[in-house]
């Protein structure tokens, strides 16, 4: 796919020997986002598995392979995160109608679980996947 092939034009025109490719990225399954059941799965459904990505780059000539997770705690008024959704920030929340929108917002406000002041708490987990050439 486009993916593979951007990655071999990237080892084979873009770095020198020795030189090396950061792969950043968020997982596929392993989230925890305050979205609702559909959200997850259309996030599922477009996000490629990190497993993937470095065999798609082994495939494309790289080699030390190394994936990685970070993680570190986020915080947020649920209202504000709730703005970003409705906003469609990310491109998951551009595969839902207005009213599937609407639902999901609903949704994840009724399982929210905010402090006194309306924050919320989650982890963001980023992919680190460094190539070397």
């Amino acid at each position: 796919g486009a993916r593979a092939a951007f990655f071999a034009d990237a080892r084979a025109k873009r770095l020198a020997a020795g030189g090396r490719a950061l792969v950043v990225t968020r997982p596929r399954v392993d989230i925890d986002y305050p979205f609702w059941d559909a959200a997850r799965d259309v996030w599922a459904a477009h996000q490629p598995s990190e497993a993937d990505l470095a065999d798609e780059l082994r495939a494309a000539g790289f080699s030390a392979v190394d994936v990685s997770v970070e993680a570190y705690a986020m915080e947020m008024p649920l209202e504000r995160w709730l703005d970003l959704v409705a906003a469609r920030f990310w491109s998951t929340f551009a595969h839902f109608d207005d009213a599937a929108l609407a639902a999901g917002i609903a949704d994840v406000r009724a399982r929210a679980t905010p402090d006194a002041d309306g924050t919320i708490r989650f982890e963001e987990r980023l992919v680190l996947i460094d190539a070397q050439v």
